[in-house]
């Protein structure tokens, strides 16, 4: 992750004569609406389980009312398969990369600045668990150590709480849709899995306020 944010400070330093620039970390919890898989003999619930989520971001103000923001979000959310009482999980991580338009809803001398963001990127999925010959429900899915890329849709908002001059608290929200990873929750011969994935994803954050 530090990696990553060093990635991303130096891809924007160039940028930052524009006329204000916020820097960030962010913190929360994602919770994800998990899809039915179902086959023959009936259905299971399959998908990831909550977990934390960290985040990094820039976000610049192009005019008044709109803003850009580009931003990495690291979640820990176990892969997991239920029906009735019986249950299988899989360690599992994400990495989410997106860029979002922010539309400001107050001007921008305000203190308290509420503002939507929707944007699109991509999602990363990863099965970091260790397979066993037997899994629970595996007639359903199969839970792999894989990575797969999917696309991701960000929609959201929240609001800015100017601290000082160079401080922002930001409470906010993304709802990250994305199309079902089937390589890491893998259907079986038999199985259907449909529908996309959303991870509803609350934060608090600090950004530093950098420009005029």
């Amino acid at each position: 992750m530090c990696r990553v944010a060093l990635a991303l400070l130096c891809c924007t330093l160039p940028a930052l004569t524009q006329e204000r620039w916020e820097l960030g970390i962010g913190a929360g919890y994602g919770f994800y609406k998990n899809v039915t898989a179902a086959n023959a003999t009936g259905e299971a619930s399959v998908g990831f389980k909550p977990g934390a989520a960290f985040s990094v971001f820039a976000d610049n103000d192009v005019n008044r009312w709109l803003g850009g923001e580009v931003r990495y979000t690291y979640q820990q959310n176990d892969a997991r398969v239920s029906s009735g009482s019986t249950k299988a999980q899989f360690d599992a991580e994400s990495h989410a990369f997106h860029y979002d338009l922010i539309f400001q809803l107050t001007k921008r001398t305000a203190t308290v600045r509420p503002f939507l963001a929707a944007g699109a990127g991509v999602k990363i999925y990863r099965g970091t668990g260790r397979e066993a010959a037997f899994q629970p429900l595996s007639s359903f899915v199969a839970l792999t150590r894989t990575t797969q890329v999917t696309p991701l849709v960000s929609v959201g908002g929240g609001v800015k709480i100017e601290i000082s001059p160079l401080l922002t608290l930001r409470v906010e929200g993304r709802d990250y849709a994305s199309t079902f990873p089937r390589e890491v929750v893998a259907p079986v011969p038999g199985a259907r899995v449909s529908g996309w994935v959303h991870d509803i994803v609350p934060m608090i954050g600090l950004s530093f306020n950098l420009g005029r």
